[in-house]
């Protein structure tokens, strides 16, 4: 085990009706930015009932709404504007994680003065440099004594924004989608109410599971080395969020209206990323995301799609220095503790059940198919490994292993439909658990949770 120090002083509230709880967690009299994204918090009542709570603590709201998916930093300078017009003290973000990140940066530079000489240009070369060395750099510590406090209530779940330090941010202009946080940037609370996530449509439940479920698997399946160094609990962790939204992703798509369905989810996806999954861990992966955000800011395609495309692909290609967590994925998650199998088929078998598990929650995972079909789908491999290649990026993942040409393969083999998708050579065993919707030619069944 590798030493560590772990910090996370976001408090949870998971309970119906949550709302009711915000005169006690945002001081009284505050002046409250409330962000949000589109009209739909208020059409299914979010908006009134977040207003009618901050008016019984004689709190003055002022509305910043319109935040969008990968929200664009020239959105946020707006915000930061206005926060100081008008001497905000307290964000509340209602929303999900696109929200939730734009909160977070907006609440990190209120108070930054020097952020200013930033707001004349955003298209710049002075601002491009800032951007990278002030706005997104780890290493800045200038700002993180001053931020604006902050709460969030969260109405899509998958991210896991709402209980980590972490924000992604776009940049639209220069096709850029970065991530950056400190220790500040932690939510002070977040309210988990399953029923205000009940007008989300079926594809943001699909595109929230995805995203949590990855967000383990980068976490969990790591390079051998890593993996020797890891510690039980930690590991253990990792794998009891896996059984879980492997078991209630599918669930809450195919009963909506189930609350405890949606609570399991809702509490999988904000431990997925809260930081204890990687503790102890010498090194965690990523590589899929990072593609993820390169194909999300040059050809818009979405987070969680984004995700499906690469995570099997990134797998298979670097099979042999994971085949150690791949295996231990096949007998802990997917219930194979006895299978006398070799450990290159317990990884093989692995890799097609999380593909298998994406499909299955209808998400796209060759650029072949039909969503993707607006777009020259030829062109984005060489395209992102140009990119990679102009920002000198030496490399993704553990150790830096995802180079521009592994990337480059591993969008190639996106173009073609997944060899693990066309053999199907696997009998099936006994699945009592009939919700977890494995298909019949599958030899494994996903652990239930304890």
């Amino acid at each position: 085990m590798h030493e560590f120090e772990f910090y996370n002083p976001t408090r949870i509230v998971m309970a119906t009706n949550a709302c009711q709880h915000l005169p006690r967690l945002i001081p009284a009299q505050a002046k409250v930015m409330l962000v949000y994204g589109q009209e739909s918090i208020k059409k299914y009542g979010i908006y009134d009932q977040v207003c009618q709570a901050l008016t019984q603590s004689n709190c003055k709201i002022i509305e910043f709404g319109g935040i969008t998916p990968n929200p664009d930093i020239s959105k946020l300078v707006e915000a930061i504007y206005l926060a100081r017009k008008e001497e905000v003290t307290y964000l509340l973000a209602v929303g999900g994680g696109s929200v939730i990140d734009a909160t977070k940066f907006i609440a990190s530079y209120i108070n930054f003065e020097q952020f200013d000489i930033l707001l004349y240009d955003l298209e710049s070369e002075t601002f491009a440099i800032a951007e990278q060395e002030v706005l997104f750099s780890e290493h800045n510590a200038e700002f993180r004594n001053s931020p604006v406090p902050f709460g969030v209530v969260l109405t899509c779940p998958g991210t896991g924004s709402e209980m980590n330090k972490w924000a992604v941010i776009s940049d639209k202009y220069r096709n850029l989608k970065a991530d950056f946080g400190h220790e500040d940037q932690f939510p002070q609370f977040a309210l988990l109410d399953p029923t205000l996530t009940l007008s989300l449509p079926a594809s943001q439940i699909s595109y929230g599971v995805v995203d949590t479920f990855i967000h383990v698997l980068e976490q969990y399946l790591i390079h051998n080395q890593a993996a020797q160094s890891a510690n039980s609990l930690t590991t253990q962790i990792a794998e009891s969020i896996l059984c879980t939204i492997m078991k209630y992703g599918p669930l809450t798509l195919a009963h909506p209206q189930d609350l405890t369905y949606r609570a399991e989810y809702m509490w999988a996806a904000a431990i997925a990323l809260c930081g204890l999954p990687s503790l102890g861990l010498e090194a965690e992966d990523w590589s899929t995301h990072q593609i993820g955000h390169m194909l999300t800011a040059l050809f818009d395609i979405p987070h969680a799609p984004s995700l499906a495309l690469v995570m099997c692909n990134n797998l298979h290609l670097r099979k042999q220095h994971k085949q150690q967590r791949l295996v231990s994925f096949a007998r802990q998650v997917l219930g194979l503790q006895r299978s006398k199998s070799s450990d290159e088929r317990l990884a093989a078998i692995s890799i097609q059940a999380i593909h298998d598990f994406m499909k299955n929650m209808g998400l796209a995972t060759c650029l072949k198919e039909k969503v993707y079909q607006h777009l020259d789908i030829k062109a984005i491999p060489e395209t992102v490994r140009k990119i990679m290649q102009e920002r000198q990026i030496v490399g993704f993942g553990e150790y830096q292993q995802v180079t521009p040409e592994l990337t480059y393969s591993i969008l190639q083999l996106a173009l073609q439909k997944p060899f693990y998708a066309r053999r199907r050579r696997f009998t099936r065993k006994n699945n009592t658990d009939r919700s977890i919707n494995t298909k019949q030619n599958k030899e494994y069944t996903v652990v239930s949770p304890k």
